[in-house]
């Protein structure tokens, strides 16, 4: 599978469904999250999305500290 980018705004309204299936061609249990109203889904093992998870809590937290710093920064 091709890796792409697509960017999603994270909003308060923005749908979050998460789901868990096995795999057709393992058996293994996949956890599934789908993003938006059909914006991007994402899946992986449960390992796999935890790590997904401690990199969102980390990026959370880098946003708070720039809050805090008081410093601006443009987007490009």
């Amino acid at each position: 599978m091709a890796a792409a980018r697509i960017t999603v705004a994270v909003r308060e309204d923005l749908p979050l469904r998460p789901e868990a299936f096995r795999s057709a061609a393992t058996g293994e249990p996949v956890g599934w999250l789908e993003v938006g109203e059909f914006e991007v889904g994402l899946y992986g093992s449960a390992a796999e999305l935890r790590r997904l998870s401690a990199s969102v809590l980390a990026a959370a937290e880098h946003a708070e500290e720039l809050g805090r710093s008081g410093v601006r920064l443009e987007a490009a």
